[in-house]
C-alpha cells in the first residue's frame, strides 16, 4: 500500500509513505508516482540501526520510469522490507 500525503502550505512538497503489512520482503513492486521526478527515501523502518532482526532492505534514491502502474503515466520499481513502512520526499 502507498499513499502521498500534501501539506495545505506545502503542496510542492509532497510524501509518500509505502507500507508492507506482510511477513515478507516484496522486491520489484511497481510504484504509481505522480511525475517523474526523484523521490529520495528519508526513512527506512527496515534498517537493522533499529534491530538486528530486521532484513535491512536497501531503499535507494527513487528514479521514475515512463509507464503505466496503477493508472499514472509514471513508475519506479521498489523493494519493500517486511512490516515496513518507508518515507520518501523530494528534494
Amino acid at each position: 500500500m502507498a499513499y502521498r500525503l500534501l501539506h495545505n502550505d506545502h503542496p510542492d512538497r509532497p510524501v509518500i509513505v509505502i507500507a508492507n503489512f506482510s511477513g515478507h520482503e516484496q522486491t520489484g513492486s511497481p510504484l504509481p508516482l505522480p511525475g517523474a521526478e526523484t523521490w529520495n527515501v528519508r526513512f527506512n523502518s527496515d534498517r537493522k540501526a533499529y534491530d538486528d532482526a530486521f532484513g535491512d532492505i536497501k531503499a535507494p534514491t527513487i528514479e521514475v520510469n515512463a509507464g503505466k502502474a496503477g493508472g499514472t503515466a509514471f513508475q519506479s520499481m521498489v523493494n519493500i522490507g517486511a512490516y515496513s513502512a518507508p518515507i520518501l520526499t523530494q528534494n
